[in-house]
């Protein structure tokens, strides 16, 4: 849904879903728990939704839904438990200063730098998300 055109620490918000992921203090933030804000799903919606100063308001949250699935799929690996049979993500995710101040790491501080490390147990490897913020002006 549509809202008032605001700024939000570089990122123009043209909508309830890029205000709810990028302003913690809006009423429709609260909709989601901070618990639910700790998973890498959640992350992962914020990276795709919000993007950058640049990005462009999508309208159809379908879109952003297959995105975000698919990546999620693509990063996180899960097998099943060999002694209880359940279903088990194998994958860690680290995220590397979640407040994005570290100037060795980013260009610019800013609390949309996102950078994030996830280890594969199984395969031995580690795959880097890493998006520095830039602002437009």
């Amino acid at each position: 849904m549509g809202c008032m055109v605001d700024d939000f620490d570089g990122i123009t918000i043209h909508d309830q879903l890029r205000e709810m992921l990028v302003n913690d203090e809006s009423e429709i933030s609260q909709a989601i728990s901070q618990r639910d804000r700790k998973e890498f799903l959640f992350h992962l919606l914020r990276l795709i939704a919000v993007g950058g100063s640049m990005c462009q308001a999508e309208y159809q949250f379908r879109a952003l839904k297959e995105a975000v699935r698919m990546f999620y799929k693509d990063l996180v690996s899960v097998h099943k438990s060999s002694t209880s049979g359940k279903i088990e993500i194998t994958s860690t995710v680290y995220h590397i200063d979640p407040h994005g101040s570290n100037l060795a790491l980013f260009p610019v501080a800013s609390v949309h730098n996102k950078c994030y490390v996830l280890i594969e147990k199984a395969t031995s490897t580690a795959t880097i998300i890493y998006k520095p913020f830039e602002p437009f002006w």
